[in-house]
């Protein structure tokens, strides 16, 4: 599982993915671009070949950054309950806007130099590993892009990518856990923006 992103597009056109060796240009995509200088990311499940490796095309000119969530284990692996996904009534957890505000404890959309929130998911009968979310980010006043889990400044990912000031743009994502709490960070450079998380479910830990 990866969060692909394609960035500075010269153009419109499309991103696939596939297993190495096994990419037809044109027969599917996990991006769609419709225009220049645009930057737009996508949650998607790729296989591998027998070396672990995956294969990338753009059909137009773009940059690729391609980050790595997590992976599924094959058919040989051991019979396990370990990473089973529940599925739950679609809740929102997180809403940093003033007017719908939900478990905001840090004002980092304030413009006070925070730059990482806490979110805390509960109502799971199992113990999660990671919890399977949708994420929107909304009204922000520059370019940039918000992390969902821990941040590296030395080696950022990102989970929802805006390519222009008061974009809104959605994506999913698959976060790891620890117990019930979840760390939500947004890259410092970022000028204020609202965040939006909808919990759609969980993995077994």
């Amino acid at each position: 599982m990866v969060n692909i992103t394609a960035t500075e597009s010269g153009g419109p056109g499309f991103v696939q993915a596939a297993a190495a060796g096994a990419l037809t240009p044109g027969e599917s995509s996990v991006l769609n671009l419709t225009g220049a200088d645009q930057t737009v990311a996508g949650l998607s499940i790729v296989p591998l070949d027998a070396n672990g490796r995956i294969a990338l095309f753009a059909s137009g000119s773009t940059h690729l950054i391609v980050d790595l969530v997590g992976w599924f284990t094959g058919a040989s692996a051991a019979p396990s309950n370990t990473g089973k996904f529940v599925p739950l009534t679609p809740e929102r957890i997180y809403d940093s806007r003033f007017e719908t505000m939900v478990n905001v404890e840090q004002g980092f959309w304030r413009g006070t130099g925070i730059t990482q929130d806490t979110v805390y998911v509960s109502g799971m009968e199992d113990v999660a590993g990671a919890i399977f979310v949708n994420g929107t980010y909304t009204g922000n006043g520059a370019p940039g892009f918000v992390t969902f889990g821990e941040f590296d400044p030395g080696n950022p990912t990102s989970s929802i990518n805006a390519g222009a000031a008061n974009s809104t743009v959605a994506n999913a994502a698959i976060i790891a856990v620890s117990f019930d709490r979840s760390p939500l960070s947004v890259r410092p450079s970022v000028a204020r923006g609202h965040v939006i998380i909808d919990l759609a479910g969980y993995f077994t830990g």
